[in-house]
C-alpha cells in the first residue's frame, strides 16, 4: 500500500514538472471559454492560438479562467477583432478596437512568462499588462503606433525594451515601476514623455532619446537610480521631478533653448558634478539641484533673472560658482545656497572685476567666499571689422555690440558644440565648462577663447 501511495506521488510530482501546450487550431472570437474545457482551466499552462480570430472577451478568460497560465502564443495568423459588450477585460468599457492588446488584458496576470502577439498589433491598451511580475520578455509590434498609461507597469522582470519608430504616443506610467529594466532602445517618433513614464526603474542605466522628442513630463525619471548620463540636447520643456534621486546621474546637456529648470528637477542627483547652464535660461526653480552633494562646479550665466529657494541647497561639495553679472541678482535670504560653504568644503565665488564690492553687499552671496577674475585671451583675426567685444571672466564668455538675430556657437577645438544661441539683445553671457581652449563663432567670424 505505501509502494502505491509513493508511485502516485512521484507520478504527480513527474507531470508537474512538464509543460504541456494547449494548442487551439482555429478559434472564434469570444468562443475560447468555450472552446476549452472548463474542467482543465487550471491545468492550462502554455496556450498556443494558430488560426482564426480573437477579441476582448477572449484575453477576459485568459486573465480570469486560466489561473495558471504562464505562455502565451498567438499566432500571426490570427486576428484581434473589435468588441462591443460589457464581457471585456474593462469594467470602465464596452468597446474595444480591432489589432490593439485591449486595455486590462492581462492586468496583475502574476503567473504569465511569456506572450507572442500577432504582427498586426497596432497598440497596446492601458494597463494591458499592469502588474504582470513574472513577464520577462515583450516585443513591441513594428505596426503599434501607440502605448497607453501604464500598459507595462510594474512588470518588474521586464529587462529591455526596443520601442519602434512607428510609435507616436507614450502614455504616462507605461513603464513605471520596471524595477528589472535596463535598457530602452528608443526609435520611436515621440514628442513627449509623459508624467511618471519611467519612474521609479531602478536599474535604468540607459535610454535612447529620439530626436523628435521636446517635453518630459512630471517625474518621468524619478527614482531611475541607475541612470546616468542624458542627452537633452532637443527637448525644450522640462517639468517638476523629471530626474528627482536619479542618484547615479553624473552629467546632463541642455537644449539650447531651454528657459526654466523646474522645481525637484535634479534634485538629490547625488553623483552630478557640474551644470552649465545654456544662455537660454532665465529661472531656476525652488530645490532644482538641492541636495546634489557631488556638484563642485556651478556656472550661472547673466539671463538668469530668478533663482528660487533651497535651489542649490546642501550642494556641500560645491568648491566654484562663476558668475557674469556684474550687478548681483538678488536671491535674498532664501537657502538659495544652503549648508554651501561649509566647515568642510570652501565655496568661492567668481564675479567680474570691481563687482566684488556688490555681491559682499548682497545677504544671498556675502556668505561664500568671494574673489573677482580678470578676463583671459582672446585671439581674433584681423581682417575682423566689427564693433563686437568679446572678454571671458573665469568660467563665463560676455559678447558685446551684437547684432540681432546673428547666430553665436562655442565649439570644443574638436568640433564639438558646446552651446548656441541667437541674438536677441546687443549683450549675451554664456557659460563656459570649464578651463581650455573654444572657438567662438559670431555669424561668419570665428575666435579662439584661452580660458584659464
Amino acid at each position: 500500500m505505501k509502494r502505491t501511495i509513493s508511485m502516485i506521488t512521484l507520478l504527480c510530482v513527474s507531470v508537474s514538472m512538464f509543460a504541456f501546450t494547449t494548442p487551439v487550431k482555429n478559434l472564434t472570437a469570444g468562443k475560447l471559454a468555450s472552446t476549452l474545457n472548463p474542467n482543465s482551466y487550471y491545468s492550462v499552462t502554455d496556450l498556443e492560438i494558430q488560426a482564426g480570430t480573437i477579441d476582448a472577451s477572449d484575453f477576459k478568460t485568459m486573465r480570469d479562467k486560466l489561473t495558471n497560465l504562464q505562455t502565451v502564443t498567438i499566432s500571426n495568423k490570427v486576428a484581434i477583432v473589435a468588441y462591443s459588450g460589457l464581457d471585456g477585460t474593462s469594467s470602465s468599457r464596452d468597446s474595444y478596437l480591432a489589432n490593439v492588446v485591449p486595455q486590462g488584458a492581462f492586468k496583475g496576470k502574476t503567473t504569465l512568462r511569456s506572450i507572442t502577439l500577432p504582427s498586426s498589433v497596432t497598440g497596446y491598451g492601458a494597463s494591458a499588462f499592469n502588474g504582470c511580475t513574472n513577464l520577462g520578455d515583450i516585443t513591441i509590434s513594428s505596426k503599434a503606433t501607440f502605448i497607453d498609461a501604464s500598459a507595462f507597469k510594474g512588470c518588474t522582470k521586464l529587462a529591455s525594451v526596443t520601442i519602434p519608430a512607428t510609435v507616436t504616443s507614450i502614455g504616462a506610467s507605461a513603464f513605471s515601476g520596471c524595477t528589472g529594466l535596463l535598457t530602452v532602445d528608443n526609435s520611436s517618433s515621440i514628442t513627449e514623455f509623459e508624467d511618471f513614464t519611467f519612474y521609479n526603474c531602478t536599474q535604468l542605466t540607459s535610454i535612447t532619446m529620439p530626436s523628435t522628442l521636446k517635453t518630459l513630463g512630471q517625474q518621468v525619471f524619478r527614482r531611475c537610480l541607475a541612470l546616468k548620463n542624458v542627452d537633452l540636447t532637443n527637448v525644450t520643456t522640462i517639468n517638476p521631478g523629471c530626474f528627482e534621486n536619479c542618484s547615479s546621474l553624473s552629467s546632463v546637456t541642455f537644449n539650447p533653448s531651454v528657459s526654466v529648470i523646474p522645481v525637484y528637477a535634479f534634485d538629490s542627483c547625488k553623483s552630478l558634478t557640474s551644470v552649465v547652464f545654456p544662455a537660454s535660461v532665465t529661472t531656476v526653480e525652488s530645490f532644482a539641484f538641492q541636495g546634489c552633494s557631488s556638484l563642485q562646479t556651478l556656472t550661472i550665466p547673466s539671463t538668469i533673472s530668478t533663482i528660487n529657494k533651497y535651489a542649490f541647497g546642501y550642494c556641500i561639495s560645491l568648491k566654484d560658482i562663476y558668475v557674469s553679472r556684474a550687478t548681483p541678482l538678488y536671491i535674498g535670504l532664501n537657502g538659495v545656497f544652503e549648508g554651501v560653504n561649509n566647515t568642510v568644503v570652501s565655496c568661492t565665488l567668481h564675479v567680474p572685476a570691481g563687482s566684488a564690492k556688490d555681491y559682499r553687499l548682497e545677504s544671498g552671496w556675502r556668505s561664500l567666499n568671494i574673489v573677482e577674475e580678470q578676463a583671459s585671451e582672446i585671439k581674433q583675426s584681423s581682417s575682423d571689422n566689427s564693433k563686437l567685444k568679446i572678454s571671458v571672466v573665469k568660467g563665463s564668455l560676455l559678447l558685446t555690440n551684437l547684432e540681432a538675430g546673428q547666430l553665436i556657437s562655442v565649439y570644443t577645438v574638436q568640433g564639438q558644440l558646446i552651446t548656441q544661441a541667437t541674438v536677441n539683445a546687443s549683450t549675451l553671457s554664456l557659460g563656459l565648462p570649464s578651463k581650455g581652449i573654444y572657438v567662438l563663432r559670431v555669424g561668419a567670424n570665428s575666435y579662439k577663447l584661452l580660458n584659464y
